[in-house]
């Protein structure tokens, strides 16, 4: 393998272990609309819900 190579491998995992934690972070974002709903505020819920059909929000929003 030459440096090239190992460059564009490095690339590939980055991008995998992106994906595997947005993911994640969306899937943590519908447990807690679905655990969590009476304790949160209003827009908390409505930023959620909207965070369960776009993904970049839930997956930013399942972190917190």
């Amino acid at each position: 393998m030459d440096t090239k190579d190992m460059g564009t491998w490095a690339v590939i995992v980055a991008m995998a272990v992106a994906v595997v934690a947005a993911a994640c972070g969306w899937i943590m974002n519908i447990v807690t609309l679905l655990h969590g709903g009476d304790a949160m505020g209003t827009w908390e819920l409505v930023i959620r819900i909207g965070g369960v059909f776009m993904a970049p929000i839930g997956a930013v929003l399942g972190y917190f």
